[in-house]
């Protein structure tokens, strides 16, 4: 049994057979009851669906204070059979009213039936739920997003190498990094990626600064900044 404004887990009892020196009223009608014991009297709101709903769960629970709300399953005992026998256009509802407990026949997709010792014949229009595919669709959707966001956008120190496989970590986008002169003249190697806007031609800037770490040549200040914090270099 669990609140519905929370989903906190109230009460539960693992079933171990039939209680003996007890009268059993049914499965159903003791697991209520004895899931409900320590709240009765409070005027709390029960709601069940059709294994746990019936007349005399409603009534009993009535006398103690407690509101009962459910589907029901039209062979229950003292529910109404004038309701079951009922031929019902869609969208249409029949009430039955009896000692403080309500009996309802609607017909939507399919008949449906239900208990209150909440509710009189009152009517309301409610927005319908989605459909279980479009449930299912809105999950999975949810579920991946956060990792299409990411293969859309990765960061600047990983590359995505194909769907399912975790990122590649870039040994000269982590640890220190120092320039020092190695006294030979190379193609920086991010100029050489770059191509001149007034020619069409790619950089030929030479330089004799050299990285310690990744043995490549690159022009100390921006392009050597560059190539140690941009993946996509």
């Amino acid at each position: 049994m669990a609140d519905s404004r929370n989903a906190y887990l109230c009460n539960f009892q693992i079933y171990t057979g039939k209680h003996e020196n007890t009268m059993e009223l049914g499965l159903s009608y003791r697991a209520v009851y004895d899931l409900t014991q320590p709240y009765l009297n409070n005027g709390y709101k029960l709601y069940t669906d059709n294994f746990y709903t019936s007349p005399k769960l409603a009534k009993d629970l009535l006398v103690d204070g407690t509101y009962l709300t459910g589907t029901v399953r039209t062979n229950r005992k003292g529910f109404p059979k004038d309701l079951v026998g009922e031929k019902l256009d869609k969208n249409v509802s029949v009430f039955l009213h009896c000692d403080g407990i309500t009996a309802v026949h609607w017909k939507d997709k399919r008949d449906v039936f239900c208990l209150s010792s909440l509710h009189g014949n009152e009517r309301e229009t409610v927005k319908r739920q989605m459909t279980q595919k479009k449930f299912r669709l809105q999950l999975a959707y949810s579920l991946t997003e956060a990792e299409i966001s990411k293969r859309a956008n990765p960061p600047d120190d990983a590359v995505l190498r194909g769907p399912g496989r975790p990122p590649t970590p870039i040994p000269r986008l982590h640890g220190k990094h120092f320039a020092y002169n190695s006294h030979i003249r190379h193609r920086c190697r991010v100029c050489a990626k770059q191509k001149n806007p007034v020619t069409g031609k790619y950089k030929d800037t030479k330089t004799v600064t050299q990285c310690d770490k990744c043995g490549v040549h690159l022009c100390i200040g921006d392009c050597f900044e560059l190539w140690h914090t941009n993946a996509n270099v």
